[in-house]
């Protein structure tokens, strides 16, 4: 008996209760060769993973330098580059398609990372330089009108959107300080809000948003260190950042109703590492948090009942990402918890479009929670942007800005 080598796009896998003998269970080139495989050799490939659902390429999106999520929606908004222009466009991470809003044209330059989303509205604010000044663009979402355009020489370093308050909060830095200011779009009114000392350097923003009865407030013996949540029947809108102090990566916020402002000790994960941790254990930070994740991949997972998470950061060149991850549920399996990956809320996030080992990270993962776990991307939260992104798990959530 002769064999025929048969070359097979890994990319697609197929459901078990799919796979019948001399029936095609998706109408392409490879779903045809495994149904013959089944037919001569009464074998079926039962490995269902996430590319049964959609091309795994399809979640990267070819964004550059900013990018914003609108949770509304599904869709990303960020800047396209093509053919030398710039287009705000959106990008749906399950379909893969992106659609050009607008072009903005006579610009010189686009610093990174700087833009915020109003969800509400629905218009999304980003800074570029025009004719050798930093300005600040808005842009209607349902339209790609330009509604907002301020000439305002304050530089933000980063900045992101109050909700409750229609305000653009960013931070600023003046005399060698860290300061927190607020911009109406609207009006165009610009105000210095807080003072921080201290703060070597920022390295990335969000808000978030406290509803009906949490609120932050400081206790002597609370379980973090220097942090207690309390049960009242108020609303709170807190201000976050990541700063360097004392050498010390920290992560800084300023809760705009009560005019107070707190800092919580923070565990960086470095590129190619990875942990579990336990929060409210006496040898653990407050927070845990990764930063920079474009061109790499990142795996997050967090049980609010278990109070314990896990974070990985792994570059392009790393290749034990399989064992990484075995390496982090053994840890999950020491801390008692009894937790795996499928119990957990996961969060992936990273992957570069045009960048061949990028790409191939991102498919390890998705591969490796399917194949573990059974897990498909439609339980996992996504982001892959193309532009940097920061994950954190703090106080019972894993937040990604």
């Amino acid at each position: 008996m002769s064999f025929v080598n048969i070359e097979v796009n890994v990319s697609q896998r197929f459901s078990p209760d799919s796979c019948e003998a001399g029936i095609p269970m998706k109408k392409d080139i490879d779903a045809c060769l495994l149904s013959l495989l089944a037919i001569l050799f009464g074998i079926c490939v039962a490995s269902e993973s996430v590319a049964s659902e959609f091309d795994i390429e399809k979640l990267l999106l070819p964004f550059s330098t900013f990018a914003e999520y609108e949770e509304s929606t599904g869709l990303f908004w960020g800047r396209l580059r093509e053919n030398g222009l710039s287009y705000i466009a959106s990008g749906d991470t399950v379909s893969g398609q992106v659609r050009k809003l607008c072009q903005i044209d006579k610009i010189d330059g686009w610093p990174r990372g700087l833009s915020a989303l109003d969800t509400e509205n629905r218009r999304l604010y980003f800074e570029a330089t025009r004719n050798g000044a930093r300005r600040l663009f808005g842009v209607d979402l349902e339209n790609g009108d330009l509604v907002c355009r301020s000439d305002n020489p304050d530089v933000f370093l980063k900045m992101s959107y109050s909700r409750s308050r229609n305000e653009i909060y960013g931070l600023e830095r003046n005399a060698g300080k860290i300061v927190l200011s607020a911009l109406n779009p609207e009006s165009g009114e610009f105000r210095s809000i807080h003072e921080f000392s201290g703060i070597e350097s920022v390295s990335g923003c969000f808000f978030a948003g406290f509803p009906g009865r949490q609120t932050w407030i400081r206790k002597k013996n609370a379980r973090l260190k220097g942090l207690g949540v309390s049960i009242r029947p108020r609303k709170r809108e807190v201000f976050f950042f990541l700063g360097r102090a004392e050498g010390e990566e920290t992560l800084f916020s300023y809760d705009l109703k009560t005019r107070t402002s707190f800092s919580f000790p923070s565990y960086a994960v470095k590129t190619d590492e990875f942990g579990v941790f336990s929060f409210g254990q006496k040898d653990c930070r407050s927070a845990v948090f990764t930063s920079g994740v474009q061109l790499c991949v990142a795996v997050a997972g967090f049980d609010p009942k278990e109070n314990t998470g896990f974070i990985g950061h792994f570059s392009p060149k790393f290749a034990a990402i399989e064992k990484a991850m075995d390496e982090i549920q053994a840890r999950l399996n020491e801390s008692g918890s009894g937790l795996d990956a499928e119990t957990m809320d996961l969060t992936v996030l990273g992957g570069v479009a045009d960048m061949a080992d990028s790409v191939k990270n991102v498919q390890k993962v998705y591969s490796y929670l399917s194949d573990k776990y059974g897990i498909s991307a439609d339980s996992v939260r996504k982001f892959h942007p193309g532009a940097s992104q920061t994950v954190l798990i703090i106080l019972g959530e894993v937040v990604v800005f």
